[in-house]
């Protein structure tokens, strides 16, 4: 899972829940296929319980971000550490220690996982090292190599910054490299821009699913990111609010689920 403007980390939280939810269903529902190291049964409550190793292994395997702002990357990293420790003591990790003879870290490093770097903009921003250093580019095929080569992400989740491309807020250079993104236009907002990389990063048949604001099912300068949509994934859904989501920001918006492939 990647989410490409990760902020704090609040979905990427909601993720690694549910991916854990996930495997204790599946524990639950398969108790010849569990194994000491992953999980352990409470005869007491008919529960399984995931291990901190499982866990582990699923933050490092699952969870992926990137936010342009390092202080919030830092947020991420610490929160999923305490998602990851909710329900442990020091004496459930070190009974699964001396049980399963783990010697690993406790915490995994996450450097590789949640990373600092502008998703928009790549190297080819300029030929000037300050320049890049700057706008913090980042090269996605560099910084998540092994994932780019098999394909992609199996799912691109999110809710990207809603900002107008405009000369109060981005330098001409930054605006002139960010419409050259194939659905910007007049008025062209990031989150237009995060759709398409979005998309972008997905594996084939991979989903992507964000909440952004609704304005671009209906403007007429927002007809070059609709015809992306249609012509590069299926849709699967789209959900309209007729209440404002979020209490501090006054916009209504629409979830977008689609798939990649074929429509």
């Amino acid at each position: 899972f990647l989410d490409p403007a990760c902020g704090s980390g609040s979905f990427l939280l909601r993720v690694f829940e549910r991916v854990c939810e996930h495997w204790q269903q599946w524990l639950m529902d398969n108790p010849a296929r569990r194994k000491k190291d992953w999980c352990w049964f409470d005869a007491k409550t008919n529960t399984v319980h995931l291990t901190a190793s499982l866990k582990r292994r699923i933050l490092r395997e699952t969870v992926h971000g990137v936010d342009l702002d390092a202080q919030a990357v830092e947020v991420t990293q610490l929160s999923l550490y305490l998602k990851m420790l909710e329900g442990e003591t020091t004496e459930t990790l070190q009974r699964e220690q001396d049980l399963y003879g783990n010697d690993e870290a406790i915490l995994p490093p996450l450097q590789d996982n949640i990373k600092c770097g502008n998703s928009l903009i790549a190297s080819d921003f300029s030929m000037m090292p300050e320049d890049l250093v700057r706008v913090h580019a980042f090269d996605w095929p560099v910084q998540f190599a092994p994932i780019m080569k098999a394909g992609g992400f199996d799912a691109v989740i999110g809710n990207p910054p809603y900002v107008l491309i405009s000369p109060e807020m981005f330098d001409e250079q930054s605006i002139e490299y960010l419409r050259r993104y194939e659905v910007a236009q007049y008025k062209a907002d990031l989150f237009h821009l995060f759709i398409q990389k979005g998309i972008s990063l997905a594996r084939e048949r991979g989903i992507f699913g964000m909440i952004v604001p609704n304005t671009w099912l209906t403007l007429q300068f927002t007809d070059r990111l609709r015809r992306y949509i249609v012509e590069k994934t299926a849709i699967s859904e789209v959900v309209m609010f007729d209440h404002l989501v979020f209490e501090d920001a006054n916009v209504y918006t629409a979830l977008l689920f689609v798939e990649k492939q074929k429509p």
